[in-house]
Order: structure tokens, then sequence, then C-alpha cells
């Protein structure tokens, strides 16, 4: 996957004690599990996401590893804006002996998406998409399910007829194309996707050239 608000003055302070808070990562990330779970042993207040899902659904803060690799789960978090902060955050925090504030360990150099993300909750912003409709063209890298709740939590609407975005993947036929699109559909690439998300910010249509390689 490597190509792969105003809610109130205290939006950038720690969350209540008297509510449970979940710490989302990577799956499959054992020293970084192992990590969080030593932080949250110390230090109390959060529990640890542990479940084995592609959505970071009630999650508060995600925790990237060394290369921040880019998860449907850091996607979905982003998409519910979620806050997104490194690893030294962890790091800090167990050497000081309490959670360091998020602000000065956010990724946003990494995804820069993230915050503006987790700025519009509670705002007038509608998500992504804000209502439009995507569809998934061909047989997709990232299993269908995952995208399909993506384009959810990006307050889009996944479908098959005349979509607004077209999602163009491996074995994709013209014919199927046609039938999905609608005469103002662009068609996109999951790369292009997964950029959105990671930004925030719908980003540039690719060339056609880049869609005649994801068909292949």
């Amino acid at each position: 996957m490597n190509d792969s608000a105003d809610e109130e003055e205290d939006i950038t302070q720690m969350v209540d004690d008297s509510q449970a808070e979940y710490i989302a990562f990577a799956s499959g990330d054992s020293d970084l599990h192992d990590l969080v779970v030593q932080g949250v042993t110390l230090l109390g207040r959060f529990e640890v996401c542990d479940r084995q899902s592609d959505q970071a659904v009630g999650c508060h803060v995600y925790v990237l590893g060394n290369g921040g690799r880019r998860t449907g789960k850091l996607l979905d978090a982003i998409a519910r804006g979620c806050w997104v902060v490194t690893v030294d955050w962890v790091l800090a925090s167990i050497s000081e002996g309490k959670w360091k504030p998020f602000e000065e360990y956010e990724a946003t150099d990494i995804y820069p998406g993230a915050k503006i993300a987790r700025e519009s909750i509670g705002s007038k912003a509608k998500g992504l998409f804000n209502g439009e409709k995507v569809g998934i063209a061909g047989t997709p890298r990232m299993p269908i399910r995952e995208i399909s709740s993506l384009i959810e939590s990006c307050k889009g609407t996944l479908s098959d007829y005349r979509c607004d975005y077209l999602i163009v993947a491996s074995s994709a036929t013209w014919s199927e194309l046609d039938e999905m699109e609608s005469s103002k559909c662009s068609r996109v690439t999951e790369k292009w996707f997964f950029d959105s998300i990671a930004n925030w910010k719908l980003q540039p249509v690719p060339p056609n050239s880049e869609i005649v390689k994801a068909m292949s």
C-alpha cells in the first residue's frame, strides 16, 4: 500500500479520564504493538484497539510505525478525523511518564490530510466526496470491502451506475467503464483514491495513460 472542529477550544487537549479512548496502529507490526501496550500499561488513560480490522471506528489516535506505512486502517483513521501521530509520541510519553500533547507529534509532513480532516469534524464540511457516487471497475489490489468502507467514511456513496468517480483497476473492461460512467464521470486509479484521502483533497485526475496501465 505504499502507493499505495471548531468543536471547542479544548480540541487539542487530552481526553477525559472517564472516557475510554482507543489507540490504533497497523496490524502485524509486533514491535509497535508491544511499545503501545507498554505505554498504555504504564500511563493508562487509553485502551489499545487490537482488533484485526481495516476500520478505525471509535479510535482517537493512530500511531504510525517507522516508515509511516499506508494502510486501510490509517486511511480510515484520517477520514474519521483521528489524530495521526508518529511513534515518537509514544516514546516521549513513556520517557516523561505522561502522555504528551498530540500536536507536537502530528504527522503532518507525511499525511497532511489528517490535520485537515480532523479540523473539519464538527464544521459544515461534508467529507471528501460530499455525497458523490464512486464506483469500482475491475479487481483492485485492496479488497473491495475495504475500499467501500473508505468511500463511506469519506461521505461518498458506492455505486455501480452513473458514477461521478470511477476507480479503474486490473481486469476492468472498456464496456464495463461505459456502463458505469455518468456524462461527467472522472476515471481515476486506486493510487488517486488513496492519495486524495492522505492529502484530504481530491487530486488531479490522472491521464488516460495511467488508466490504461491500471487496467492491465
